[in-house]
């Protein structure tokens, strides 16, 4: 959908008339590309602009939601100089994409001044520029350098673009309701951006760790092959020390109908050995590598299990779990910090528990990552412990006593009667790790399954 200047003039008179008389303020920037206004006494919620060159649109939408702003230069000048901005006109460029906002505003002497926003909707280069009274540049979103055709710099008049020639185009009522149709798909766009700048980076370095981890996997699995292929060196080391098989003509020991090749002149007590050391490197190797192979298949869980939290969860609770504070413009390094993701263990590959282990990863595993009311949630009766979770709806007994046992195993008891409810039957208490129960059963764990308990061990479960 491309609408050439003309349509811009019907732009202007349809977004005069809904926002004239009324207040925007609190800019914020939405993602990377893309600046948002809440607007006041209308039915609109928000004003955005967006800045792709591909498709650069300016929106209403009716949904009120607060969000944490990307941080950068031009949203700081924004944020002192629009705040509860009157629009008094919104008026087109003649002959170009372009839109001005007239705005009222008190300035720090309370007196009222002029700003006007000027949206530029070009393809490729879109901008938005902020101008004084005067039409000097206060800010805008994409400067240009002083040796550029047109400077965009701080402190200089503003210019608009150089016309281009633009085929004459009729456009009517119907145009503007396909542009506001296109508006809404726009927005849900918006969301997924603003998601991707803000969570991208993780979600493609969790990606990379995953794939990293199952091609390690697959290398312990042919190191595993090769060093087997030597277990049986030590017999054929022996096969050598009691000269059995050996034909000195061929220089070869016949071995269960394989032939290795020896010097004849070294000693076949050195052949032997380095036979006994092939072998006894295979066994140590073989050793080292199940236990390589148990780490990196825990890591590579718990990463699909992450990568599957950041792909699913919505931004309320990315935002409160993982304490994202990357909201630079120039999208700097995370700080780290947020509520802490909660632990997994399991069992057989099958049996699957989440459990925190302080009261902070107890709150964030039960009000925030554990969502759906239908979840089952554990907890050992009257005693302080792990808050355990399985994030099933219809968990089999196994499951259950999975859970259960791990609630048990993880407060350092080896038997109680465990509580059993429904995520939907929980609420958050006066402190940290505390719920408030509407309606529960008891489960009674008398003696840990030994298989259970191997699998906290290996999982690393604390007591």
């Amino acid at each position: 959908m491309n609408f050439k200047a003309p349509f811009y003039g019907i732009l202007a008179a349809y977004l005069e008339k809904t926002l004239r008389g009324h207040h925007i303020g609190r800019p914020v920037l939405y993602s990377h590309k893309a600046v948002a206004f809440s607007v006041s006494g209308t039915s609109y919620k928000r004003l955005f602009f967006t800045l792709d060159g591909n498709e650069p649109m300016v929106l209403l939408s009716e949904t009120e939601e607060k969000v944490r702003s990307f941080e950068s230069s031009f949203l700081s000048v924004l944020k002192s100089e629009l705040q509860n901005a009157l629009v008094v006109s919104v008026s087109p460029v003649a002959g170009d994409r372009i839109l001005v906002f007239e705005l009222k505003i008190n300035d720090a002497a309370y007196q009222e001044v002029t700003r006007r926003l000027v949206y530029e909707a070009v393809s490729h280069h879109p901008n938005l520029i902020l101008l004084d009274e005067n039409d000097k540049i206060i800010a805008a979103y994409r400067p240009s350098s002083l040796d550029s055709s047109r400077p965009i710099l701080r402190g200089m008049a503003y210019l608009p673009p150089k016309k281009t020639f633009q085929p004459l185009e009729q456009y009517g009522p119907e145009d503007l309701e396909r542009y506001l149709e296109k508006g809404e798909e726009r927005e849900a766009q918006l969301k997924e951006e603003r998601r991707k700048d803000r969570y991208g980076r993780q979600i493609l370095e969790t990606k990379r760790r995953i794939k990293l981890l199952e091609r390690k996997l697959e290398a312990y699995q042919k190191d595993e092959e090769e060093a087997r292929l030597h277990l049986d060196d030590g017999n054929i080391g022996s096969a050598f020390y009691t000269g059995e098989g050996l034909d000195y003509e061929k220089g070869v020991l016949l071995y269960e109908g394989k032939e290795y090749p020896f010097d004849p002149h070294l000693k076949l007590s050195l052949t032997a050995e380095k036979y006994f050391q092939r072998a006894k490197k295979a066994k140590t190797a073989l050793s080292q590598i199940a236990e390589n192979r148990k780490t990196c298949q825990a890591e590579l869980e718990e990463k699909r299990e992450l990568l599957e939290f950041l792909e699913g969860a919505d931004e309320a609770l990315l935002e409160e779990t993982l304490g994202m504070s990357d909201m630079t413009h120039k999208r700097k390094k995370d700080v780290k910090g947020g509520k802490p993701l909660p632990r997994l263990v399991t069992c057989g590959g099958s049996l699957k528990a989440y459990y925190g282990h302080s009261a902070k990863e107890n709150d964030a595993l039960t009000f925030l990552y554990t969502k759906n009311p239908r979840f089952h949630w554990f907890h050992v009766k009257d005693h302080s412990g792990p808050h355990v979770v399985l994030r099933k709806e219809n968990p089999s007994q196994r499951e259950i006593d999975f859970a259960a046992s791990l609630a048990v195993y993880a407060a350092g008891l080896e038997g109680g009667e465990v509580i059993h409810a429904l995520k939907g039957d929980l609420r958050k208490g006066n402190v940290p790790g505390q719920v408030i129960l509407n309606t529960y059963k008891s489960l009674f764990v008398k003696d840990i399954d030994p298989l259970f308990r191997k699998a906290f061990i290996d999982g690393g479960v604390k007591r």
